[in-house]
Parts: structure tokens; C-alpha cells; sequence
């Protein structure tokens, strides 16, 4: 038996006026983006960002695994929820599954998620979210929906990201009465001032509501501890956070201050497969991404001017890293199959083995063989 929604909700915003994000509504999930404010659609670098930006995921290099809970905010018990979020990267795009909770034993929503993501020559991202949405309600009944979310990123320059996201883009409805899921669009930009030090902000419209601004900063110390603060409007809040990273592990905490319900606190942990490497990369990625001047649709009119000199024997060059003037100085390699390089390893995120050259046009096993020893894929 389906039940009729509305009254219940009611009666949910009659016992838990402010407080109560019944139906689906939209709550900040991970520690990261809680102390960032919630602005976290345009930078999105953790597994979190199913929950953000379906986009996202398709900047992580290495598996990683985010469980986040809060279990009772602003001492309330019945509002308890909490999420997982696991991705994985092929050669194909990255796929992501996460789940998430909310609720007591009187009412529960439960939400599970699909995600896809890929990007174009690793400055255009873009993703999709399916989501199966299910409610039920003591002695009411229970109903389920389905619904979609898009997102997108773009890298503009090596310091700045633009990023969208567009949620229950299908205008999902559930139960009887056909209840409207929360349709919610952000937009917004991360400015990498530095390599350890970061600002974004955003813009977030749920059709309901106000219009709502977010930003945050985040400085890293010492590539092991990360310092977070944020603000935001609708409702007026301020955050901040710390998390510490080692090995395979990071651990994050934030608290925020609502303008009616006071201080909270929220914890996550997450684990990245690759480790230290992994996380490094996250954040450096988009350094040389627009280092090279030519591309497949420039290298055949361009040259290089600068003067390039030809690695000597001993010296090697890290693939993953290399930038369009040091690939330049491997042995037989001119600008166009340069450009080809690193648009390879644009897509493809990384080089896990030497041999991948073969793949690229230009890259024949005699010239393999004459370069080789010339490469290496880590420092």
C-alpha cells in the first residue's frame, strides 16, 4: 500500500521545524565539502563528488573508497544519515556506486546510486548519476522512484576550474500523491592559487527556495594535513575542517554552525588505492595541462622556438609528469608526436606501463625501443 506523503511530512516539519531534510532534500555529505561550505561542484576530487558533481569521479587516477556518518546532527538522533561511496577507474571512464541513508525506524529514505563519468583530452569532464530513490514510513507504506543527475567540469587554464551540476534532472516523483523530489542546480569555480593552496565558490538554486552562495579555501601542510574554512548563505553558516592523510588512509573532520540550530560536528574517512601518489596527482593534475602550445590540430603548422636539447644517456624522464618541452627531449620524438603523448595521457589519466606508447600514432617498437631507456613512470 502506497502512502499519501504529505501529511506525514507535515508532521515531520511540525516535530522538527528547520531541521528536517525529509523527502530527499539536500544535505552537504563528507567532511571535505562541509568545511568548504558545501562549494564543491567545481573542484569535486574525492569519491564525495557523486553526491556533487557526477563529473568528478573521472579526475581520480586510483580506486578510492569514502564512508561518511553523522549520527546525530545538532543532537538529534532522528535525523541520523550517512553515506558510502566507492570508484573505480578503467580505461573506459570511471564508474562509481554509493549509497546513502537517512532516517530513523519511523522513517527512512535510502538512496542508491549509479555513476559514470569520462573526460575529453582531460580538460572537459562529464558525468551522470541514476539514482533509485526509496521511502518508507511505519504503518504508511513504502514507494520508490528512479532519477537523474548531470554534471560537468572544465578545466579553463592550469589555475581555474568551472564546474555544473544539475540534480533530478528528470523531475522525479514519488508516492501516491506523486510528491516532487528536490530539482537542484550548481554552478560554480575553483581558483588553484597554488599548489597548496586553493579557493572556490559556487551558486546553488533549488527551485523551492533562495538562492544560495557558497565558498570555501583550503591550504595543505607539509602534504599531510589539509586546513579547511567556508561560508555560505541560505542558511547562514560557517564551517571549517582538518584532515590527515597517511599512507593509504585520510581521515577528515569538520563542524559547521547553523544560524538556528547552532554547532555540529561531522567525520569522515576515506581511502585512496594509490596511496600518497594518488593524492598528490588529485591535486596537481591540472599543472601542464595547458603547458603544451600544440595539439593535433596545430602540431602539423606550428613549431617549437625553443631551443631543445637531447636527453643524455642516464637521464630519464617521469611519462606521468613530463611536460611537452622534456618530452621533446627524448631521442626521435618531434612536436606532433609529443602533442600525441600527452593527449594520450590526458584521457587515459596515466601510463601504467611503457608499452602503452605503442598505441599512439607515430610510436613504432623500433622508436619504443630507442626511448625506453630514456623513461621512467614514477619519481
Amino acid at each position: 500500500m502506497f502512502y499519501k506523503p504529505k501529511t506525514f511530512i507535515a508532521f515531520l516539519f511540525l516535530a522538527f521545524p528547520i531541521a528536517s531534510f525529509s523527502q530527499f532534500e539536500f544535505v552537504d555529505i563528507g567532511a571535505k565539502p562541509v568545511s568548504l561550505g558545501g562549494a564543491f561542484t567545481s573542484l569535486a576530487n574525492n569519491s564525495d563528488a557523486i553526491f556533487y558533481n557526477p563529473a568528478g569521479i573521472s579526475q581520480l587516477m586510483f580506486r578510492e573508497l569514502s564512508v561518511f556518518y553523522s549520527p546525530a546532527p545538532f543532537g538529534l538522533k532522528d535525523l541520523a544519515y550517512g553515506t558510502a561511496s566507492y570508484v573505480e577507474p578503467t580505461k573506459f571512464g570511471s564508474i562509481g556506486v554509493a549509497g546513502k541513508t537517512y532516517g530513523f525506524e519511523l522513517y527512512r529514505e535510502v538512496t542508491a546510486t549509479l555513476n559514470y563519468a569520462n573526460n575529453y583530452k582531460g580538460r572537459i569532464r562529464y558525468g551522470a548519476n541514476f539514482n533509485y530513490y526509496h521511502l518508507s514510513i511505519k504503518n504508511y507504506g513504502s514507494a520508490s522512484t528512479l532519477g537523474i543527475d548531470v554534471g560537468m567540469l572544465a578545466h579553463l587554464t592550469d589555475y581555474l576550474k568551472w564546474g555544473f551540476a544539475a540534480f533530478n534532472l528528470s523531475r522525479a516523483k514519488i508516492g501516491q500523491s506523486k510528491e516532487k523530489l528536490p530539482q537542484v542546480y550548481r554552478a560554480g569555480f575553483t581558483f588553484q592559487m597554488r599548489k597548496d593552496l586553493l579557493l572556490t565558490a559556487e551558486i546553488e538554486k533549488d527551485t523551492r527556495y533562495t538562492t544560495s552562495f557558497k565558498s570555501g579555501v583550503e591550504y595543505s601542510l607539509l602534504d599531510m594535513i589539509d586546513l579547511r574554512a567556508g561560508v555560505s548563505s541560505e542558511p547562514t553558516r560557517f564551517s571549517a575542517g582538518v584532515s590527515f592523510k597517511y599512507s593509504l588512509f585520510e581521515i577528515e573532520y569538520a563542524f559547521y554552525n547553523h544560524q538556528d540550530l547552532g554547532l555540529t560536528h561531522q567525520g569522515s574517512v576515506g581511502i585512496n588505492f594509490g596511496g600518497s601518489e594518488g593524492r598528490r596527482k588529485i591535486k596537481e593534475q591540472t599543472y601542464g595541462l595547458f603547458d603544451k602550445p600544440l595539439d593535433s590540430a596545430t602540431t602539423k603548422n606550428k613549431k617549437v622556438t625553443e631551443k631543445i636539447v637531447k636527453l643524455k644517456e642516464g637521464e630519464t624522464i617521469n611519462l606521468n609528469t613530463a611536460t611537452l618541452q622534456e618530452i621533446l627531449k627524448l631521442p626521435s620524438i618531434g612536436s606532433k608526436t609529443a602533442g600525441a603523448i600527452l593527449e594520450y595521457r590526458a584521457e587515459k589519466k596515466e601510463f601504467t606501463s611503457i608499452d602503452e606508447l605503442l598505441e599512439i600514432k607515430g610510436i613504432s617498437k623500433k622508436k619504443l625501443e630507442k626511448i625506453k631507456k630514456y623513461i621512467r613512470l614514477k619519481d
